[in-house]
């Protein structure tokens, strides 16, 4: 079937190894194997496959490294590897993908640091590196990553200042939790980490309800909050901005927020 362009096998029951002679269709643009029991290492020949734009061999049982023979698939948009059982680092050949759009490595046991080569991905727009063994800092050139706007590095063992870019600083608290090294209090992480903490107050008070009252103020409201960390703390929520015109309130309000800022309750 040398003429074969889509070949979706995906939620099947199929075991064993993918055949070798699966790199002679030459015209493939697309292969789904999701959902199945594949085992053992992704072979080789499949590098033959340079019309590839669709790969997907999440959810099986893979449990070798992923081969530095898929940089050859350089039309590709979409790689998924997730929910399998690779080990070793993620291969640095995978810089050659230049038209990736969207990478999922997630759940299996990468190791390592993350190659800076995935810097060279510049149109990917979605990374999910979750739930694996990564450790080290994450790569600076990550800044320069314009077109990425979805990331999620959770569950790893990495550490250090969390890149100052719109994927990271859009990201959600889960998308970055299970990292105890990321570094929370750089001053270029600032903005970033004001919203983890935030997103996790809102989560604690059930969005600031009542039930987690426990006083009221001239300038605004006091709850209690449990964080993800067991911390429990006293957070002051303001009640909106007052007019410009009322200059003495406004030196009250920020005379409580200076003391608020150097106070431990």
């Amino acid at each position: 079937m040398s003429q074969l362009q889509a070949l979706d096998l995906s939620l099947n029951h199929i075991v064993g190894e993918i055949p070798k002679e699966l790199g002679k269709l030459n015209s493939l643009t697309k292969l789904i194997l999701r959902g199945n029991q594949l085992t053992g290492r992704l072979p080789t020949e499949i590098g033959s496959l340079i019309e590839l734009e669709y790969l997907d061999f999440s959810a099986n049982r893979f449990n070798n490294s992923v081969p530095e023979i898929l940089g050859n698939l350089l039309k590709l948009h979409y790689l998924g590897l997730s929910n399998n059982q690779f080990v070793q680092e993620l291969p640095k050949e995978l810089e050659k993908l230049v038209q990736l759009s969207e990478l999922d490595a997630s759940h299996n046991h990468f190791g390592g640091e993350i190659p800076f080569q995935i810097c060279s991905l510049k149109s990917l727009e979605k990374l999910n590196l979750s739930h694996n063994n990564l450790f080290g800092s994450i790569p600076n050139c990550f800044e320069e990553m314009r077109g990425l706007s979805v990331i999620d590095i959770s569950d790893n063992q990495l550490q250090g200042p969390v890149p100052n870019s719109t994927a990271f600083r859009n990201a959600s608290v889960e998308a970055l939790e299970g990292n105890k090294g990321l570094c929370g209090r750089c001053e270029r992480n600032a903005t970033m980490q004001r919203k983890l903490v935030y997103d996790e107050i809102v989560r604690a008070t059930n969005d600031f309800d009542s039930q987690y009252c426990i006083g009221n103020g001239g300038h605004g409201s006091v709850y209690r909050a449990e964080l993800p960390s067991g911390q429990v703390v006293a957070i002051k929520k303001f009640h909106s901005p007052l007019p410009c015109d009322q200059i003495a309130d406004q030196k009250e309000f920020l005379t409580e927020v200076e003391a608020l800022k150097n106070i431990r309750h």
